[in-house]
């Protein structure tokens, strides 16, 4: 699949060495950041870019400005905005293209839209699914890799602190902390008026603590070492209002 990545500078800038990883032919599209607040009529992308995007079989727009969006979504190549702009410009992006979709984080993003390419891509990238073993005692993280990511790399970059950890809240606590400071859409979602890196520790959090509960099912039980810190961590995020595929996991 070829993948097209559009950004203006102040996002993406990790996505493409997170995705060439699985998909090699990723490429990076740079515009001209503009003011978000500025009309945009006519819109030139740089020479040669429109021509590479309708090669592609997907694009992914890190771009700000909603009119470069729609823009792009004339192209009529499925189109991933990967920045949350709200409802109102996502329906004007499916009007001129239904193959364009907008998840509200990149790691809430699930193969289910019903778009080929889309789906595809959120087979690898989108809201983590993870692949732990534990060492013979079951008390310890042996290894700890995943088969769905987060496209910005937060999720490779905080790997490293569960294998060979305890099965701790201490151990889980490190995690949801480093992947709060790795989020790229923190800035994002203050556009949304929301909190993407509590967004973004859910989307990783949840998947995991689901993936050890089946492991290791007593743990969660009452007595057990992370019964307490289960029902924290569901009592925290009940109290937010949308309806996330990460709180789903957590009334599992």
């Amino acid at each position: 699949m070829r993948i097209i990545i559009l950004s203006d500078g102040k996002f993406g800038d990790r996505a493409v060495e997170t995705i060439k990883d699985k998909f090699s032919d990723v490429s990076m599209v740079l515009v001209e950041p503009r003011d978000a607040r500025e009309i945009i009529d006519e819109y030139e992308f740089p020479p040669g870019a429109r021509e590479r995007m309708q090669g592609a079989d997907l694009i992914i727009s890190y771009v700000t400005h909603p009119d470069i969006n729609l823009e792009l979504a004339s192209i009529g190549k499925p189109l991933l905005i990967a920045i949350d702009l709200g409802r109102g410009l996502l329906q004007q992006a499916r009007d001129a293209n239904p193959d364009a979709f907008m998840p509200s984080t990149m790691c809430h993003l699930e193969p289910v839209t019903g778009i080929e390419a889309i789906d595809e891509f959120a087979g690898a990238f989108g809201l983590p699914k993870y692949e732990i073993a534990l060492d013979p005692s079951g008390t310890r993280i042996a290894s700890a890799a995943t088969a769905v990511e987060s496209p910005c790399g937060a999720t490779r970059r905080s790997l490293p602190l569960l294998a060979g950890a305890p099965l701790t809240p201490e151990t889980l606590n490190a995690f949801a902390i480093n992947i709060a400071q790795e989020c790229r859409e923190s800035v994002a979602y203050m556009m949304a008026k929301s909190d993407g890196t509590e967004r973004a520790t859910l989307n990783h959090l949840a998947p995991l603590l689901e993936e050890l509960k089946r492991l290791r099912p007593g743990l969660f039980e009452p007595g057990g070492t992370l019964h307490g810190y289960l029902a924290d961590v569901k009592a925290k995020y009940e109290k937010q209002g949308t309806v996330d595929p990460a709180r789903k996991i957590l009334k599992r």
